[in-house]
């Protein structure tokens, strides 16, 4: 025994007095001493009081590095005036040659103590919260705090203004301001939730759904208390950054039902989901103890938390809200230029999300590369799918018009012509096909074959980015940079294929919520499970089948099954219940019904004017039917018997004669003149004023060309 406790203690000065690469200083390396410490703390006591003493010494002296490890400061962080790692070591060493003739209690305390600490660090080393693996140290770490500092800023701003604009610019002008509203008013509101009760429910206790509320309103997280998923910074950075997350996700979903909701039953969806939905799966997947945690389902940093929970979300909302109405659903985009804005801003953000989810600033730069990778192929792949598309719908079209023309052959041999009289008396007539916006036009010829000209959609490209920026979220840092261009590659092309199929199914997801994010968390977190790498990682447990670890593949498919099976039941049971409140509140009052905090829809007249202003009282453009009384107030008030045949006055009822005319909603989608009242009022101006005269196809429901626009 007496022989066992010297070679160790040699041991220990052995491990003492290896120099670090590359440094002057000597280091100790407690790798290498922490296997024999698991060892030693599940032997058995020993019955005699030598072996008891003889015994502890060889514990203590096994665990000296491993304490240290967990005591001392993070490199860079220690005071000077501190004594360094080397100088502890050797204070401690010289304190165990003394401690041979000490009680055998003392060293039964000091061994029991040991043990604890070296449980403590079992438990803490490998644990990840989505990925974000802890570091080797338990002391506040600078230079970690400070990026995390950065990421938090970063990963709101993709919300707001990131989302904001985007979701903004690809709807119409009449619901911008709802739009923008909807995302900002969500990060105020997902805020607060957050802290009352969001993280306590998240990222407390060790139950499988769901957590506990001894961290409410943050009563017990001090400003020095430090998370055991991310010990090297501050809890309250921790918990600042998955409230982004939170905050995001929930934003999300507002996406799939633009042009139809009303402001506060939105809130109150918002906040309900956000405890039913997102809660229980952010806590299964990333808190110790989870469902999905404990079974090492991969989820890096969201694909299975935000982009499947949000984007199932989307789906079941989309069908129990119902259709736009049809004049509405083809409408185009306000503005495509604010949709780039935010498009860039969320490209961004998203280095941030995926980078400061990492546990190691080295798995951080291997988020970063997969990253941008991905979100750059898949960009250039939706747009590539989009055109290729076109062009096969396009060659689909003519082979069908040729095959009409052969059916349509004479007895005299003559072939009847399929085109449309304008492009018999012209050499050449343009057509267009609309595939997510004007984005392939045709040009054809009755005398020579059909020539196709491409052009690439804005609008594709940016939803292309998003689309690859969200498959490789759930393993960002756990997969090579090679594999990212796979990632993006599927990201782009079937996330395209998905936002067609929707007009397949008739479900109105608006701005293909389920589509980008559903879609692309599925296939990201299935993907994983295929590409992961221990290279990438630095993790020699995190493998999937190209490692050799097919079983990761099963793994992944649960963790994703599980998280659209409960997004989807909860999504559900939210809405029957904001459903049934509604009615029950109809059912008290009438007067309720204007005031029903519960009812999603708003009215079809709502609707069809812009839910800006029936929602929020101001908008981007005029509200419709107000312009229109301004104009009956005006001519009312300023028309005299007299001044009806002035000139001053004929060319002030023209201009608002045309100003009703060149009105955006006058010519709806359909191209049919949309109003009565429209009629009343242009009736009513002719009626002031006999130089004032609409034409005729302006007062029929034919539709509105612009010939019909000039007259």
């Amino acid at each position: 025994a007496v022989l066992s406790w010297y070679l160790r203690l040699q041991h220990a000065r052995k491990h003492l007095q290896r120099p670090a690469p590359g440094s002057s200083d000597l280091q100790f390396d407690p790798s290498s001493l922490l296997q024999e410490a698991k060892v030693a703390r599940m032997q058995s006591s020993w019955s005699s009081s030598s072996s008891l003493i003889l015994g502890g010494s060889n514990r203590i002296l096994m665990a000296v590095p491993l304490i240290l490890f967990l005591m001392v400061p993070a490199q860079g962080s220690a005071q000077k005036q501190a004594p360094t790692t080397p100088e502890r070591m050797r204070h401690l060493i010289f304190q165990l040659e003394n401690m041979e003739h000490q009680h055998a209690q003392e060293i039964t305390d000091l061994k029991n103590t040991i043990a604890s600490a070296t449980k403590m660090y079992d438990g803490n080393v490998g644990q990840h919260a989505g990925g974000r693996r802890t570091q080797d140290q338990s002391q506040l770490d600078t230079s970690h705090t400070v990026f995390m500092f950065g990421n938090i800023v970063w990963v709101l701003a993709m919300t707001v203004p990131g989302l904001a604009l985007f979701y903004g610019g690809l709807v119409r002008a009449h619901t911008t301001v709802s739009t923008v509203m909807q995302s900002f008013s969500i990060a105020c509101l997902i805020s607060i939730e957050w802290v009352v009760i969001g993280y306590s429910l998240t990222f407390s206790g060790s139950s499988y759904f769901i957590g506990g509320g001894e961290k409410a309103f943050l009563l017990n997280v001090s400003p020095s208390d430090r998370h055991h998923l991310r010990p090297d910074v501050p809890e309250s950075a921790f918990m600042m950054y998955q409230g982004m997350f939170a905050i995001i996700t929930t934003a999300i979903i507002t996406g799939s039902w633009a042009d139809r909701c009303s402001y506060f039953p939105v809130m109150l969806f918002c906040a309900l989901w956000h405890l039913v939905v997102y809660v229980p799966i952010c806590h299964a997947n990333w808190m110790t103890g989870g469902f999905l945690y404990e079974r090492k389902v991969l989820d890096f940093a969201g694909g299975n938390c935000v982009h499947i929970a949000a984007g199932c979300a989307g789906l079941v909302a989309s069908y129990i809200i119902g259709d736009r109405n049809s004049d509405t659903k083809t409408a185009s985009a306000y503005s495509i230029l604010f949709s780039v804005l935010g498009a860039s801003m969320l490209w961004c953000g998203w280095l941030n999300f995926n980078g400061g989810s990492a546990g190691t600033l080295e798995q951080a730069g291997t988020a970063l590369v997969t990253t941008q990778i991905s979100g750059a192929v898949g960009g250039i792949s939706w747009m590539l799918t989009q055109v290729i598309h076109g062009l096969s719908k396009q060659a689909f079209k003519a082979r069908t018009a040729r095959k009409q023309a052969n059916s349509a052959q004479g007895a005299d041999g003559a072939v009847a012509s399929t085109m449309p009289e304008e492009a018999q008396q012209t050499s050449f007539f343009p057509g267009f096909l609309r595939i997510g916006g004007k984005s392939v036009a045709t040009l054809a010829t009755p005398a020579r074959k059909k020539r196709i000209v491409v052009k690439p959609s804005v609008i594709g490209m940016i939803n292309g980015c998003v689309a690859g920026l969200v498959i490789i979220t759930p393993g960002a840092g756990y997969v090579e940079p090679w594999s990212a261009f796979i990632f993006g590659l599927l990201g782009g092309s079937v996330c395209y294929i998905f936002s067609r199929l929707k007009f397949k199914i008739g479900i109105d997801d608006t701005l293909d919520t389920f589509a980008i994010h559903g879609i692309g968390g599925i296939l990201g977190g299935l993907l994983t499970g295929i590409f992961a790498s221990p290279k990438a990682s630095g993790l020699e447990d995190v493998a999937g089948w190209i490692e050799g670890n097919p079983h990761q593949v099963w793994l992944q498919f649960v963790g994703v099954s599980c998280s659209c099976t409960w997004a989807i039941l909860g999504t559900g049971l939210v809405m029957k219940f904001m459903k049934g409140c509604s009615h029950v509140l109809s059912k008290m009052s009438k007067e309720l019904e204007h005031w029903n905090f519960c009812m999603l829809r708003v009215q079809l007249a709502d609707e069809l004017d812009g839910i800006d202003f029936a929602n929020h009282g101001e908008s981007l453009v005029k509200n419709l039917n107000s312009e229109l009384d301004e104009v009956s107030a005006t001519l009312s008030l300023e028309t005299t018997p007299n001044e009806s045949q002035s000139p001053d006055h004929s060319i002030r009822q023209r201009d608002l004669a045309r100003h009703i005319e060149l009105e955006p909603r006058i010519c709806r989608p359909e191209g049919t003149i949309p109003t009565k009242k429209f009629k009343e009022f242009a009736l009513d101006i002719i009626s002031q004023g006999s130089e004032i005269q609409l034409a005729q196809p302006m007062m029929s429901e034919a539709p509105c060309d612009d010939k019909a626009s000039d007259q």
